[in-house]
C-alpha cells in the first residue's frame, strides 16, 4: 500500500470544481471516449454519466458524427488550439454554444443551451426586418437622425419624394445635405422637437422642389424620427377652395341675388346677404333644411317647391334644378322669384351638395306682361303699317306712272317747239325752252329714283354664296368705258366668297364704286381699294378712294334721300344713291358709315352679318 491522500484530495477537488460549474462539461480522450460527464451535461443531453463514461462519443451521440461538431473537435486535437462556435445538434434540434480546449491528446468541452438566446435573436432579427418592412412599405416618407443630426435611416419613399438616394444620405449631417432648408420652418421645428422632447406637426413649403410637405417629427432617446409626405396637390386644392370660398363670400356681398350653399351630407345650409334684401329682414344665415322654409315663402307654393327639390335630388341623372315661386316681403309685397341650383354628386350618383341662387324677377314678370301688351299693340300697328306701306307703294307706282305721262308729253311738245320754231325765236326764248326740257328730264329721273327708293330693302332675296371677286369683275365690264376714260384703278384686298343677298349687295357695291369714280379729283385718276375684314360675327367691306372727300359735318346728311353737297353743274345725279345703299344695308341687318377728310378721299364701310348655323 501507499499514501494516496494528496492525489485523492486533488482528484476530489477537481471533481467538486467540475461538478460545481454552471456550464455543461465533458472530456474525451484521444480515442474519443468519455472520461468525464458532469450533471449539467446530463441535464442538457438527457444521458446519465454512468451510461456514457468510457464509451465513444460518435456511437453514443451518432447524430453528431460527420457534422461540423466532429470537424471542429478533430481540428482542435490536430492544431492544439481552442475553438468556440454555435452548433445545432440534430439529435434534439437544440442550439448550443460550445467551447473546445485541447487536453492530454483529447479535448475538454464546455457547452450550454442557447435556444432562448437564439429565439430572442431570431425575434429581434424578425422585429428588425419587420420594422424595416414597415418603414419601407408605409406611404409616408421617413428618415431618422441621431442627436448630432446624422442620418441613420432613409426609406425608399424619402428617396422618391426628395430625390436623394439612401447611399448618399446615410451617415451624413442632415443640415449639410439640406443647407437650403436651414432658413425654413423645417430647421426650427426639428430643433424644437429635439430640445423639448415634444412631437411637432406642421406644413411647410420647400422652394427647391416647389413642393408642400406635411411633417410629423417624433423625438426619442437616439434622436428624431421624421414622417413626411408631399401634400402639394392637396395644398393647391385647399388654396383654390379658400379662394373659391372668398370669391363666394364676395359674390354674396356684391350681387343682388340671394345665393345659397347646401351641404346635403351634413344637412347644413348657408345663405348669403342677398336673403336679407329679398325678404326685407335679417334672415338666419346658417341653418338646417327643415328651418329653411320658416321664412316668408308663399304658403300656396311651399309644398310644390319642396317636392320639386326632393325629386331633383333623388334623381341621379339630374344636374340642375329650377323653380319659380312666390315669397312675401316684410312690407307685404308679393314677389316672384326664380330659384336655380346646381347638384353636385359623388361617384355613385348620390347628391352631396347644392349651390344656387334666388333671383327676384318681380319686375321682369311685370315688364313681360307690359311687353306682351305692347306686342299686341305693335302687332296691330305693324299690320296697319303694312297696309299703309302697300298703299304707299301702290301710290308711288301709280304716281310715278301718272306723272311720267304728262312729263313725256311736256318734253315731247318742248322738243317739237324747239325743233320747229328754234330759228324764229330769240336766244332768250331758246334758253327758256332748254331750261324747261332739262327740268322735265330731271323731274322724270327724280320720279324714277323715288320709285327705286320705295322698293329698296322690301323685296325678299335668298341667302346665297357670292364670289366678291366675280362681282367686281362684272362691275368692271359694265363700267368699262367710264373706267377707261378716267383711267380708274380698282384694287382688292382679302376678297373672297361670302354668304349674302346677291341683288341688294350688288346694288350697294355698285353705288359706292360709282360715287368713288364720280367724286374724283380733276386731273387725278381715281384709285379705289376694296377690302374685306372678318369680324367673327360679321363681314366688313370697305370701299376707299382718293377723291375729293367729305367734311365730317355732312356724314349723316349724305345718306338722306335727295341730299346733295354739290351743284348739278359740278356733279350730276339726284343724291339718291347713298340713301338707297343705306336702306339696302339696313334691310339685311347691317350698318353703313363713312370716314373722310376733304381733299384726302373717303372710305365707306358696311357690314354683312354671318348666317347663324
Amino acid at each position: 500500500f501507499q499514501d494516496i491522500n494528496s492525489m485523492k484530495t486533488s482528484s476530489l477537488k477537481i471533481q467538486e470544481i467540475l461538478g460545481s460549474i454552471s456550464d455543461a462539461f465533458y472530456a474525451l480522450d484521444h480515442r474519443w471516449n468519455f472520461t468525464y460527464f458532469n450533471k449539467e451535461a446530463e441535464n442538457l443531453l438527457k444521458r446519465k454519466r454512468s451510461e456514457v463514461l468510457g464509451k465513444n462519443i460518435w456511437k453514443e451521440f451518432a447524430p453528431a458524427k460527420g457534422t461540423s461538431l466532429e470537424k471542429a473537435y478533430r481540428k482542435v486535437v490536430k492544431t492544439g488550439k481552442p475553438l468556440s462556435f454555435e452548433y445545432l445538434y440534430p439529435g434534439d434540434d437544440s442550439w448550443y454554444e460550445i467551447n473546445v480546449y485541447p487536453s492530454g491528446g483529447g479535448v475538454s468541452i464546455y457547452f450550454k443551451n442557447i435556444d432562448e438566446r437564439k429565439k430572442v435573436a431570431f425575434k429581434l432579427q424578425q422585429a428588425y426586418e419587420e420594422k424595416n418592412n414597415i418603414l419601407e412599405s408605409i406611404g409616408d416618407a421617413f428618415f431618422a437622425v441621431d442627436k448630432d443630426w446624422i442620418v441613420t435611416y432613409w426609406n425608399k419613399e424619402a428617396e422618391k419624394v426628395l430625390g436623394r438616394k439612401r447611399e448618399a444620405i446615410l451617415g451624413k449631417n442632415l443640415w449639410e445635405i439640406f443647407a437650403d432648408a436651414v432658413e425654413l420652418d423645417f430647421y426650427k421645428q426639428y430643433h424644437l422637437a429635439m430640445k423639448t422632447g415634444n412631437t411637432v406637426s406642421f406644413e411647410e413649403y420647400y422652394p427647391t422642389l416647389s413642393k408642400w410637405f406635411e411633417v410629423s417629427a417624433y423625438p426619442n432617446e437616439e434622436g428624431l424620427s421624421v414622417y413626411f409626405k408631399d401634400v402639394s396637390l392637396r395644398k393647391e386644392i385647399d388654396i383654390q377652395i379658400l379662394q373659391a370660398n372668398e370669391r363666394f363670400e364676395k359674390v354674396t356681398q356684391a350681387t343682388t341675388d340671394a345665393i345659397w350653399d347646401w351641404d346635403l351630407e351634413q344637412n347644413i345650409l348657408y345663405r348669403g346677404n342677398g336673403f336679407d334684401k329679398l325678404f326685407g329682414y335679417n334672415v338666419t344665415k346658417n341653418l338646417k333644411k327643415k328651418d329653411f322654409w320658416h321664412d316668408k315663402f308663399h304658403p300656396e307654393d311651399i309644398e310644390e317647391v319642396k317636392n320639386s327639390l326632393d325629386e331633383a335630388i333623388k334623381s341621379s341623372s339630374e344636374e340642375f334644378w329650377r323653380k319659380e315661386y312666390r315669397i312675401i316681403h316684410q312690407n307685404g309685397d308679393l314677389k316672384t322669384v326664380v330659384d336655380k341650383g346646381v347638384i353636385i354628386r359623388d361617384a355613385k350618383g348620390n347628391a352631396i351638395r347644392m349651390v344656387g341662387a334666388i333671383t327676384d324677377i318681380t319686375d321682369r314678370i311685370k315688364y313681360e306682361q307690359e311687353l306682351q301688351d305692347l306686342n299686341e299693340l305693335l302687332k296691330v300697328n305693324i299690320r296697319e303699317l303694312e297696309i299703309t306701306n302697300e298703299q304707299l307703294e301702290q301710290f308711288a307706282f301709280i304716281a310715278s306712272h301718272d306723272l311720267q305721262e304728262p312729263l313725256r308729253m311736256i318734253t315731247s311738245f318742248l322738243n317739237q317747239l324747239e325743233r320747229k320754231y328754234k330759228d324764229q325765236l330769240d336766244e332768250k326764248a331758246n334758253q327758256y325752252i332748254h331750261f324747261a326740257t332739262d327740268g322735265a328730264k330731271r323731274m322724270k329721273q327724280i320720279i324714277l329714283d323715288l320709285l327705286e327708293y320705295s322698293r329698296a330693302g322690301r323685296e325678299q332675296y335668298p341667302l346665297e354664296e357670292i364670289d366678291l371677286n366675280q362681282l367686281i369683275k362684272d362691275y368692271k365690264i359694265l363700267r368699262n368705258t367710264l373706267i377707261s376714260e378716267k383711267k380708274v384703278v380698282i384694287q382688292t384686298k382679302n376678297i373672297k366668297k361670302i354668304k349674302a343677298f346677291s341683288a341688294p349687295l350688288t346694288q350697294t357695291l355698285h353705288n359706292l364704286l360709282d360715287n368713288a369714280i364720280k367724286y374724283s379729283k380733276k386731273g387725278t385718276p381715281p384709285k379705289i381699294t376694296i377690302s374685306l375684314t372678318d369680324k367673327k360675327s360679321h363681314w366688313q367691306l370697305k370701299v376707299e378712294d382718293n377723291g375729293i372727300g367729305i367734311d365730317e359735318r355732312f356724314f349723316d346728311k349724305i345718306f338722306v334721300i335727295f341730299q346733295r353737297l354739290h351743284n348739278k353743274e359740278d356733279f350730276d345725279g339726284t343724291g339718291i344713291g347713298l340713301a338707297v345703299s343705306k336702306k339696302q344695308v339696313e334691310s339685311w341687318g347691317g350698318k353703313i358709315w363713312v370716314k373722310s377728310k376733304p381733299g384726302k378721299g373717303s372710305a365707306f364701310y358696311f357690314t354683312i352679318n354671318k348666317p347663324i348655323l
